[in-house]
């Protein structure tokens, strides 16, 4: 019971992530990100802390049996604040920086986070939250990201 007690008053000075894994149906999943800790819910479920601050990348995909239904993908940063989003599996919410939704989108965005990540030493987790902002905006004005500079875009 002190245990119990001890986690759910560790938690709440954290953002939780909810993943979850049923074959052919729903892959909710981090992307990249380093949580805090993790527990095991179910043998399908996990739940994943981040510590207010640090930047994660959540996808979620659900299907039917004539295929896709929704893809989407969420850059966030752990947020406890008053003007956090909800995002559906992220527990209280987060600064969403980047979100993205549908099959083309989703596949353009992935191979450009690829690419962004064989040019960074430390992972995603290092990129500024201003960077993905800025590949947010480019991407819904229809125009090409500048190039990711290590020192360029500061928090």
């Amino acid at each position: 019971m002190v245990q119990a007690r001890e986690l759910r008053r560790g938690m709440s000075r954290l953002v939780a992530v909810k993943c979850e894994f049923v074959r052919d149906k729903i892959n909710h999943r981090l992307r990249f990100g380093a949580p805090e800790m993790s527990v095991t819910l179910r043998k399908s479920q996990k739940l994943y802390a981040f510590r207010v601050g640090q930047v994660f990348g959540y996808i979620r995909w659900k299907a039917n049996k004539y295929g896709t239904i929704d893809w989407r993908l969420y850059i966030c940063q752990a947020s406890l604040s008053s003007q956090l989003t909800r995002v559906p599996g992220i527990i209280p919410g987060a600064t969403v920086l980047l979100s993205v939704h549908g099959n083309i989108a989703m596949q353009r965005m992935l191979q450009q986070i690829d690419s962004l990540e064989a040019q960074t030493d430390g992972g995603l987790e290092t990129i500024t939250p201003a960077y993905w902002r800025h590949l947010h905006n480019a991407r819904i004005i229809n125009r090409p990201a500048h190039p990711f500079s290590l020192g360029e875009y500061n928090a």
